[in-house]
């Protein structure tokens, strides 16, 4: 209860906080530019000009300081809005049934599976099945590159194609990047996005922070691993599994091309939840 609290707290508090502080580092950077805007004044400039200069100036600066170094200004917290009615993913838009990724004959198909019944109700057995893989931490054997640390990653992946189920994995890997530390267990996660698969990436605890963007592994920027299980879950629901490649090993660019689309579909509710 107490941590509620505290967070509460933090929540309806920590942006009048912020916007108080932005206001006094403005104010002390205005007081330091008062022979600046008096020459200015002596120039010929309104004060209306002024105003719309040193306002000029703070935006430019925070657009500049919101840009992560893949070059990108992403705004967080305010895309939260989403989690309303106007969320694509909410019930009420929900399709009937949508195509769900599993073995069939010796490859990998996709095959339309019921999700809702007449009345709109949400079955049960629809609810999709998604992973949470911590592949965060430091110690040395986390880099290794030795196959017998997949096990685990190809059972799950296996368990999930063979049980024509929805279903995706969350990766929490390092903060704030959401990359993983072991490339042959990525290796792994990414031949299951080949395989129909979506997976996203966050970083460990609760980073609030960015994870890095990725033609094929969604970008949990801002999640935890629960909340970002909780979207690709709603995600899975509302467009289905991935395009499957016919030998996951070996995708052709056009499956890749198809994949990298279904994904920016993925990332687009992402980006705005």
């Amino acid at each position: 209860m107490g941590g509620f609290v505290v967070q509460k707290f933090l929540e309806t508090h920590s942006a009048p906080a912020a916007f108080l502080l932005a206001s006094l580092l403005t104010m002390s950077a205005v007081s330091r530019r008062i022979r600046e805007f008096g020459t200015l004044k002596a120039l010929g400039w309104k004060s209306r000009r002024v105003v719309f200069q040193v306002m000029g100036e703070s935006i430019a600066i925070g657009i500049i300081g919101g840009m992560g170094y893949h070059g990108v200004a992403v705004l967080h917290y305010v895309p939260a809005l989403k989690h309303t009615y106007l969320s694509e993913v909410n019930l009420s838009k929900i399709p009937g049934s949508v195509a769900v990724a599993h073995i069939a004959g010796g490859g990998i198909a996709l095959a339309p599976v019921k999700i809702r019944e007449a009345n709109g109700d949400l079955l049960e057995g629809a609810i999709p099945s998604v992973a949470i893989v911590k592949d965060g931490g430091y110690y040395a054997e986390e880099y290794f590159d030795d196959p017998s640390v997949t096990a685990d990653l190809e059972g799950l992946v296996a368990q999930r194609l063979g049980a024509k189920r929805l279903a995706g994995f969350v990766i929490e890997g390092l903060t704030p990047y959401g990359v993983m530390t072991s490339s042959v267990r990525q290796a792994i996660l990414q031949k299951a996005i080949y395989s129909g698969i979506p997976v996203a990436r966050v970083g460990r605890g609760s980073p609030e922070g960015f994870a890095d963007p990725h033609d094929y592994f969604i970008a949990g920027s801002n999640l935890t691993s629960t909340k970002a299980r909780m979207l690709l879950m709603a995600c899975l629901l509302k467009l289905g599994s991935l395009p499957p490649a016919k030998d996951p090993g070996q995708p052709t660019p056009e499956e890749l091309a198809a994949i990298r689309k279904a994904v920016a579909a993925y990332q687009a509710i992402f980006d705005t939840h």
